[in-house]
């Protein structure tokens, strides 16, 4: 549900700009404030990091809650449970990829919103999704628009952002970074791409807020670099995707050592990028964005390290009638040194628990018993490490 902190948001006089639109789907500029050009200040407005979130206040018809920022998102999402509660009107459906295989999603539309109360923006349209997708705390999201728009900073040690309407602000002691917007789909907000290294290789990666990886590789890039192998250790995930770790990734100047990486499966936007670089890496940095002068300015700040976690049975498994599927068993894993194969049914009338057991911290044990064709054994898993 959405919070009432943020009913009173300060109102605010304003004026157009002419640039892209923050959200896709919306059918006015953004409203900012009246400035003059000799103050040259930014607009300032508070964000927060949720969980795997960064985010900011949005007010909705008087009622406010907590947005993700998401500047690798093409278009805005919605609770549809809040789009609901709020009685927004409905305008059809759209066919996209949300967080998997593309399916229709109710398209609900905002007359009016307020980000982060400095600015205000009309006749939005938002894309439903369940709460799930989102997280615990969040009622929906913003696309990449908000910091394409206008130059703007995030800045995470002040938690933070500042957007400039009428000036062009400078990044002392920032590093540059060439970065491009681009526009994937004719009605989407852009996507913005920039240069990082792993293993030493050049890689071209969308900047996504909004993603929960340290570095997400397609599968062809993921092959040229010699990750795609199962002589290296790795963890299965849904859909056939891999979790495995890197020797290195460069990103802004600064090295990272053996962080984790999702290989996907398939390709996606490969006219774009070869993967994208998601929160985990990207809230190690105060972030400038000013895609008019096709740059990223990056200053690593004073945030910790963040995990991002695996499954440490090995397993990856989907639900079928006499329990769960074992779909995939990691190279190196716990799984794999129990002679678990893909096929084998673990046989369980309570499937989500044993779900939340093989996806348990280190130290957690789960015993289960497996089928395969007519036989049958008992196999007890301890989680650890293991990548």
């Amino acid at each position: 549900m959405l919070k009432s902190k943020y009913r009173d948001l300060l109102k605010v006089s304003s004026v157009d700009i002419r640039r892209r639109s923050v959200l896709a789907g919306s059918a006015t500029a953004l409203v900012f404030p009246r400035l003059t050009r000799a103050a040259a200040k930014p607009l300032v407005a508070p964000i927060k990091l949720i969980g795997r979130r960064v985010t900011i206040g949005v007010n909705i018809g008087g009622m406010g809650g907590s947005f993700a920022i998401d500047s690798g998102g093409a278009m805005s999402l919605i609770n549809e449970s809040v789009a609901r509660d709020l009685g927004l009107p409905e305008a059809g459906d759209l066919r996209i990829g949300v967080a998997g295989t593309p399916v229709l999603h109710r398209i609900f539309v905002a007359p009016e919103l307020t980000i982060g109360g400095i600015i205000v923006q009309h006749h939005v349209r938002f894309v439903a999704v369940p709460g799930l997708v989102l997280g615990d705390g969040i009622a929906g999201s913003i696309s990449s628009g908000l910091v394409t728009t206008s130059p703007c900073l995030l800045d995470f040690d002040a938690l933070q952002w500042c957007v400039w309407n009428d000036s062009r602000p400078t990044f002392p002691d920032y590093t540059r970074l060439k970065a491009l917007a681009v526009d994937a789909k004719p009605g989407f907000s852009p996507l913005i791409t920039a240069e990082a290294q792993v293993n030493g290789k050049p890689v071209t990666c969308v900047i996504d807020t909004g993603g929960e990886s340290f570095v997400r590789l397609n599968r062809s890039m993921a092959e040229h670099l010699g990750l795609w192998t199962d002589a290296r250790p790795y963890a299965p995930v849904a859909q056939g995707g891999r979790i495995v770790r890197v020797d290195t990734l460069s990103f802004g100047g600064v090295l990272f050592e053996r962080p984790l990486a999702l290989l996907l499966s398939t390709d996606r936007n490969t006219n774009i990028s070869d993967g994208l670089i998601g929160l985990p890496t990207l809230r190690r940095f105060n972030i400038g964005f000013d895609l008019d002068a096709d740059a990223l300015w990056l200053r690593q700040n004073s945030l910790p390290a963040t995990d991002y976690r695996y499954a440490f049975s090995g397993l990856a498994v989907s639900e079928t009638d006499y329990g769960l599927r074992v779909d995939d068993v990691g190279s190196h894993s716990h799984a794999a040194d129990a002679g678990i194969l893909p096929g084998d049914v673990i046989e369980t009338s309570e499937p989500a628990n044993v779900i939340r057991q093989l996806n348990a911290s280190a130290g957690a044990e789960v015993t289960f018993r497996v089928q395969r064709g007519a036989s049958r054994r008992v196999v007890t898993l301890r989680m650890s490490e293991y990548l």
